[in-house]
Order: C-alpha cells, then sequence, then structure tokens
C-alpha cells in the first residue's frame, strides 16, 4: 500500500508539472486539421512506420497485419496511449473500430486550434523550441508557444542546386534569392538571413549530418568550400563534398 501512495503521489506531482519543450518538429496548422489516424501513422510522420517500414492499408486485412507487426514495439504502445488520451477513448486500436477512432480524430481537429489545446491544456505545455525542418527558423506562426529554432543541414550541405540533404532540402529551391553563383555572395546572404532570424526571436542552431556524414569535423577551410560549392554533385569527391559542412558549421556558429 505504501508503494502505491508513494506512486499515485508522484504522478500526481509530475501531471501538475507545466512543460518546457526542448524539441519539437510540430506540423503547420493546415496539416494538423487534416489529421486522421492514417496520418498519424504514416512513416514520414510517425516513429512507428519509420523505424519499422510499415504503413497501414486501407482494409481490415492490412491493418490487422500492421499491428500484429508493431503492436508491442515501444513506439507503437506510446503513441496508441497518447491517442486513447488526447481523443479520448479507451478500446485498444483494431481493424473493426480503425476507421470510427480515425473519424472522432478528424473530427476533433476540425477546430482549428484543437492541435494547440492538446499541448496547452493535456500536455501542459507552457514553451516549446520548434525544430522545423521543413522550414529552418519557423514558429508555426504561434510565436506565443513556439520559440524558433533554424536547422542548419540544407545550408551547409548543399553546395549545388542538385544536392539534397536528408530532408530533401536544398536552399537554391526552397529559397527563390539564395545566389548559387558566388560563393562569398551566398555566405553573405546565408549570414543576413541568419541575423534576420535571430533578431525575430530565434533561440537555436540545430545540426542533424549525423543522417549525411561522419560527425569528424575538423577545422573549417573556406577555400577548399569556395573550390566545391555550384561543382555538380557527380563531379566531387567523398572529401570535397564535405568540406561546406564543416566549413558551414563553423561560420553559422561564430554568429
Amino acid at each position: 500500500m505504501a508503494s502505491s501512495t508513494t506512486y499515485d503521489s508522484i504522478y500526481s506531482l509530475i501531471e501538475s508539472l507545466p512543460v518546457v519543450s526542448t524539441h519539437e518538429h510540430h506540423l503547420t496548422d493546415d496539416f494538423q486539421n487534416s489529421l486522421t489516424l492514417d496520418r498519424i501513422l504514416q512513416r514520414e510522420r510517425s516513429y512507428v512506420g519509420w523505424v519499422l517500414d510499415l504503413t497501414p492499408g486501407l482494409d481490415a486485412s492490412s491493418r490487422a497485419e500492421f499491428l500484429a507487426q508493431c503492436r508491442h514495439n515501444s513506439y507503437y504502445v506510446w503513441l496508441e496511449k497518447g491517442i486513447q488520451r488526447v481523443y479520448g477513448f479507451r478500446e485498444k486500436i483494431a481493424p473493426e473500430n480503425w476507421d470510427a477512432v480515425s473519424q472522432q480524430i478528424s473530427d476533433f481537429h476540425a477546430d482549428r486550434d484543437a492541435h494547440l489545446r492538446i499541448l496547452t491544456e493535456t500536455g501542459r505545455y507552457r514553451r516549446a523550441i520548434e525544430d522545423a525542418y521543413f522550414d529552418p527558423g519557423s514558429n508555426l506562426g504561434h510565436p506565443e508557444l513556439f520559440a524558433s529554432n533554424f536547422r542548419s543541414d540544407m545550408f551547409v550541405r548543399c553546395f549545388h542546386p542538385d544536392v539534397l540533404d536528408h530532408d530533401n532540402m536544398n536552399p537554391f529551391r526552397f529559397y527563390a534569392d539564395a545566389p548559387s553563383g558566388n560563393f562569398d555572395d551566398y555566405l553573405e546572404w546565408l549570414e543576413a538571413r541568419v541575423l534576420r532570424w535571430r533578431s525575430g526571436g530565434g533561440v537555436a542552431l540545430k545540426s542533424a549530418s549525423a543522417y549525411d556524414r561522419p560527425l569528424s569535423y575538423g577545422e573549417g577551410d573556406r577555400a577548399a568550400a569556395a573550390q566545391v560549392f555550384g561543382k555538380r554533385p557527380d563531379a566531387a569527391s567523398p572529401g570535397e563534398r564535405t568540406a561546406p559542412t564543416t566549413t558551414g558549421i563553423t561560420s553559422l556558429t561564430s554568429r
């Protein structure tokens, strides 16, 4: 009994604490307003599908197979618990109730602010650092809740318009004004963008370069980075490919 009482008191305390999150990949209002169970479980949106390389189908048999494969995976176990708590049901997700659960989620998100209430009311979020890998430096239009992080990867990896980072991002494709012809012009443009983001309330820089290259960073070599800048990727050696990343990380973190 004493052990149970201790657990309950600790649980109650934790349940009452406000939350400040240092790492979120929260998606846009438009995505949240079109949320369904299937969209939550998409391989691109959920660790369940990403790690297990699984995506449920649209019929009962494929959904049953999906659940059999991931039912005891910890990512799925806690995602299901979260879905139950947020959307207010107790039964396990099954092929038989799949569409009903999905509709319940969809109905909940018909309210454009529903996803924010999930964070602030259910999750007790007071502040979060948003790592918008799809739009570096964005606070999603909600500065009252999200402080922005500037993900650096595409800016320091993509030395040519045909080079993509692991999120399929490239600065020369994403920003119409990004200069691709001269390295000095590019660095000047990048510095101005970072300083503008910082003056607008940005709080953190992030490098996820471990997805793309080893973390054996040395001193930045500006001349080597300038030499590979603009070179077609099929003409660049492995060593040349890493030069912009090392130099760019050094440049960004010195701002």
